[in-house]
């Protein structure tokens, strides 16, 4: 057969003859002269036909896959660097064979992918030195084909560096590290040459991919193994190609639900991960990884092409029709929203609120692009310029709502069960979303979306940001009745989530203040005791770390309690409710103050503990100072009277308050006797003269 061949094409079979040596034992028929190959690169007869063998051994099934890569290398590395040194000819022929050796190593990189019933000994994709030479050949050819499937190559990696990350041999596995440091120098510098080498790829094919870097880039940011500094940039690399490919598709809208779908519970994880290092000194490569995070999502979710549609999905804007909105394809993010609750994954609710941050920002640069029949459109339609900014944040106000009303809800119904029914996973669900709220609430002030005099006639927006400080209110209580019964617990991890929980809450109440402090409605006096039985629950628990967090967060929305109404020149207003507070602060009784925070399991000594360190504090004191320093001079002299007023009844008071055992002959109740101050009324004395001195030395 092999004559009859050999007569049909006789230039085939002499090509076959050329490769042919006698075999060495243990080497195929035509190993023994390819080893002895030694490639000058000089040009003439010589060369070409050298390149020749090369080509029908890489092409031959009677040599190994692993002989067959010695043979690339080897040849690969006698290149002179100069590509252009020597005869233009031999210059091509070598051109042309780097390609061929780059098509090659990239159908065995994607071998195992295509052939899973062939028994391998080794994987090519985990091989360094495939990863090599393909570098290599992108180097000598830049325009090199790129194989698509090479994103699965990829994913393969990346799985395999997450499970290095995983074992206990990861710091000693020094081959997986040239491995990945081989990738990475490969993908760098294919990316540099042609950065659109994987702009045809299929979405389900990024998408796998994509998934595969996240998880890797999940495991590395919280790991600071020997692995991590190259896989960390490996995943940089791959990520930020991803976003590109997002930025630069053809139709973002085809593959905005396959995005939403597969790629997006990942990336929330990973963003909220890197939020949380974003200050860390531990973790200084993660502002990069954040970066690129957020290019991703917002490439993905927020392309230019999707922002008119989520200013037509206006929950109060009642102008465009309801088949306009069901037809909205954005709508399919918020009904992600509603099932990612029922995927047990609570990080995931933490992330919302970095979305809406995006897209604000993504929207504030894109605010000169005007799309025909949408709201933004409408908005640079607009000939009176000066209406624009605010036609511009009543839009972002209505996004900021569809974004906040699923954790609302949340909220709300979380406000009617039993915390300790709850167990950990749920609690940390609950402050996962108090996380995500405050974050919604920073970016509604630092972005200035909120506007008091640009409300609605039916003050629309108002009445929504009472309903979230209502729900917020009402779920604190909750916790706050729980935290009471989980200080006796044993269970340590809940005892640190709790105190976590109220920094969000009492972060929140700030940032209300800072938007619109009518929010809060006309009481603060209910305001302060509440601060006031915060404090105490955190003081009873100052063993645990999160409790000093807490403690800085109460402290600091004394002071701004002063400040704000300092602001609206109601300085007197908040001092004095602030007395009012700590007359009433006292433990339930028949004659008590009966209130939602209550402290009646705590010791009387752990609730003055509380209230000498917060009222004494300077951060308080200081913003006492400030706000009486800024006082108009005819509301300082009349403030003085007010407070001299207040101290005199307050004195005759605390007398009472030392008539013990008059007290007991009179049978009756009385505030006093429940007040935290009955053993301890010099106290309150030297409270009062503190602030009447504040006010008299300014």
């Amino acid at each position: 057969m092999e004559t009859a061949a050999a007569t049909a094409r006789p230039g085939a079979a002499r090509k076959r003859l050329r490769s042919q040596s006698p075999p060495c034992e243990g080497e195929g028929p035509s190993e023994l002269k390819l080893a002895r190959l030694r490639f000058d690169c000089d040009g003439g007869a010589k060369g070409a036909w050298e390149h020749l063998d090369l080509v029908l051994s890489l092409q031959s099934k009677e040599l190994s896959l692993e002989r067959k890569i010695e043979l690339a290398v080897e040849f690969l590395t006698t290149l002179p660097n100069d590509s252009s040194h020597g005869h233009k000819v031999h210059s091509i022929q070598l051109l042309r064979l780097v390609s061929f050796i780059g098509n090659w190593v990239q159908s065995i990189l994607n071998f195992p992918e295509n052939s899973k019933k062939v028994l391998q000994t080794f994987d090519p994709a985990l091989d360094c030195r495939c990863w090599e030479i393909l570098r290599v050949c992108v180097e000598k050819k830049p325009s090199i084909s790129i194989s698509l499937n090479l994103l699965k190559s990829l994913s393969h990696v990346a799985s395999h560096g997450l499970g290095r990350v995983d074992s206990n041999r990861s710091h000693a596995d020094n081959e997986s590290i040239e491995l990945f440091e081989q990738v990475f120098d490969c993908m760098s510098l294919l990316f540099s040459s042609n950065t659109r080498a994987f702009f045809n790829a299929g979405v389900d094919l990024w998408a796998s991919c994509a998934i595969e870097v996240i998880n890797l880039a999940q495991k590395v940011s919280a790991n600071e193994d020997d692995f991590c500094p190259v896989l960390q940039k490996l995943a940089n690399c791959l990520l930020g190609q991803f976003s590109s490919f997002l930025r630069f598709c053809a139709n973002p809208k085809n593959i905005f639900h396959a995005f939403v779908d597969k790629v997006l519970g990942p990336l929330l994880e990973l963003l909220v991960l890197l939020n949380s290092q974003a200050n860390s000194c531990k973790h200084k490569q993660s502002g990069t990884m954040l970066k690129i995070v957020e290019d991703v999502l917002s490439n993905g979710l927020f392309h230019p092409q999707h922002l008119s549609g989520y200013f037509g999905l206006s929950s109060l804007n009642k102008s465009l029709s309801a088949k306009d909105i069901k037809g909205s394809y954005h709508r399919h993010l918020f009904q992600r929203f509603k099932g990612i609750k029922m995927e047990n994954k609570a990080v995931l609710l933490a992330g919302f609120g970095y979305l809406l941050q995006l897209f604000v920002r993504r929207a504030r640069n894109q605010r000169t692009v005007a799309l025909s029949g949408t709201t933004l459109g409408r908005l640079h339609k607009s000939n009176d310029g000066s209406e624009e900014p605010q036609q511009h944040r009543e839009s972002l106000f209505e996004v900021f709502i569809k974004f906040m009303e699923p954790m609302v809800l949340e909220c709300k119904s979380y406000s009617q069960k039993d915390f300790s029914k709850l167990g950990v996973t749920r609690l940390v669900e609950v402050h996962c979303m108090l996380k995500s709220i405050n974050v919604m609430l920073i970016t509604l002030i630092e972005e200035k979306i909120y506007v008091p005099t640009e409300d609605t006639l039916e003050g629309s927006y108002f009445n929504f940001l009472q309903d979230i400080y209502s729900v917020l209110i009402s779920i604190s209580e909750k916790m706050y009745k729980f935290w009471m019964s989980a200080v006796h617990l044993e269970d340590v991890s809940i005892k640190k989530i709790v105190p976590l929980m109220f920094a969000e809450i009492v972060s929140a109440v700030g940032s209300f203040l800072e938007i619109e402090y009518k929010v809060l409605g006309d009481d603060l006096m209910k305001l302060w005791l509440m601060i006031f039985a915060l404090s105490a629950f955190n003081t009873s628990s100052k063993d645990i770390k999160p409790c000093f967090l807490l403690a800085s967060k109460i402290s600091s929305l004394a002071a701004q309690v002063i400040c704000t109404f300092s602001e609206l020149r109601q300085v007197s207003r908040s001092i004095f409710r602030l007395c009012d507070a700590v007359r009433a602060f006292r433990g339930d009784g028949p004659d008590g103050v009966q209130g939602s925070f209550s402290v009646a399991s705590l010791l009387p000594q752990e609730c003055l503990e509380s209230l000498t360190t917060l009222l004494s504090s300077e951060t308080l004191m200081g913003a006492i100072r400030t706000s009486i320093k800024l006082m108009p001079q005819g509301q300082s002299s009349r403030c003085i009277e007010e407070l001299t007023s207040d101290l005199t009844e307050t004195l005759n008071w605390m007398t009472d308050c030392s008539l013990e055992d008059d007290l007991n002959k009179l049978g009756e109740p009385s505030i006093a006797r429940n007040s935290i101050f009955f053993r301890k009324p010099n106290f309150l004395a030297g409270t009062y003269l503190k602030y009447m001195l504040v006010f008299l030395t300014q």
